[in-house]
C-alpha cells in the first residue's frame, strides 16, 4: 500500500476576503428578516457593512449588494475583464 503525501504550504500570506463583508446569520434567518422589513434590513446591512455587502438567501445563495450610485456606475461601465 502506498502513502500519499501533500506538501505543506509555506508561511501564510495575509488573507484577502474573496467576497465583501456581510451578516454571519444563517440564510433562512436573513430571508425572514428581509421578508418582514426589506428596506430596513438592507439599510441596516449597509450601515453595518458599508456600501458593498453580501446577504445569504436560501435557494439564491450569496448575493452582493452595491448601494452607492458611483460604485454601481463603475460596475456597469467597467471593463468586462
Amino acid at each position: 500500500m502506498e502513502q500519499a503525501t501533500i506538501p505543506r504550504p509555506g508561511p501564510k500570506a495575509p488573507r484577502t476576503p474573496s467576497q465583501p463583508p456581510g451578516s454571519r446569520a444563517p440564510g433562512p434567518i436573513q430571508a425572514l428578516r428581509y421578508t418582514r422589513d426589506p428596506l430596513g434590513f438592507l439599510t441596516e446591512a449597509q450601515r453595518r457593512h458599508g456600501d458593498i455587502f453580501t446577504i445569504t438567501f436560501p435557494y439564491f445563495g450569496r448575493v452582493v449588494y452595491v448601494t452607492h450610485p458611483d460604485l454601481v456606475k463603475q460596475v456597469f461601465t467597467g471593463s468586462p475583464a
